[in-house]
């Protein structure tokens, strides 16, 4: 089973609340809907601002807002961002093994496919009938 890492969930979260409001929301409520501490909130927005999924305002009605319409932003696009994935290493695997990396590397292509598929408005609309196989996974 795929694992991510805590910070990439909580942005995950972070950025599926901002998809629902219309106004910037203070980091100190956008930290305890999450369950964060207003210091990891800022590591973690640092990250999505950097990436240009947020603006991150100061002020008295300053906060984090999302940038992009939540159609565009998929689970593959804040993974990557959170989990720094980088190029893929090639492996010098013999002919004994090149069926296996040719398996893994067809798992990676699916999983690929099935995040950049996944949008914060699927979440949003509640419907995941876009999503990559789901009519023969979910059913």
């Amino acid at each position: 089973m795929m694992q991510i890492n805590r910070s990439t969930d909580y942005a995950i979260r972070a950025i599926v609340y901002l998809a629902k409001e219309s106004n910037p929301v203070s980091s100190s409520k956008l930290s305890a809907v999450i369950g964060v501490s207003s210091r990891y909130l800022m590591q973690i927005g640092a990250k999505l601002r950097d990436a240009d999924f947020v603006t991150v305002t100061h002020g008295p009605s300053g906060g984090y807002e999302l940038k992009q319409p939540p159609n565009r932003i998929s689970l593959y696009d804040i993974i990557t961002t959170m989990e720094n994935l980088g190029e893929k290493q090639q492996k010098q695997s013999g002919d004994e093994f090149q069926m296996l990396e040719h398996a893994y590397d067809y798992i990676d292509m699916i999983l690929i496919k099935l995040l950049k598929s996944i949008t914060i408005e699927s979440f949003l609309n509640r419907s995941d009938e876009q999503w990559f196989l789901a009519s023969y996974l979910l059913r």
